[in-house]
């Protein structure tokens, strides 16, 4: 039996501090990390944001961890406890 809360709130703190080290990683090495970008969404041109990464403020990143957080918490939360349900 999986216990959802303690599913979703370790989910969600990974998450939430990958969401973080990314922004940073953006703003430290956007170069860099828009060739990585590119090689994982090969078919979608990411230089034409390379000017809105650049322009990442700490309201976005709270906002963006906020969301993200609520949104990965409630799926997360809510996949466990159908599993739950069917795995009686």
């Amino acid at each position: 039996m999986i216990k959802p809360i303690i599913l979703a709130n370790a989910v969600t703190t990974v998450l939430m501090i990958a969401y973080v080290l990314c922004a940073l990683f953006v703003v430290l090495l956007p170069d860099l990390s828009f060739s990585i970008t590119q090689t994982w969404f090969h078919f979608l041109n990411v230089g034409s944001v390379h000017g809105v990464a650049t322009s990442i403020n700490i309201g976005s990143v709270v906002i963006g961890v906020i969301t993200l957080g609520a949104t990965v918490w409630i799926l997360t939360y809510r996949s466990a406890s159908l599993y739950n349900k069917w795995v009686k």
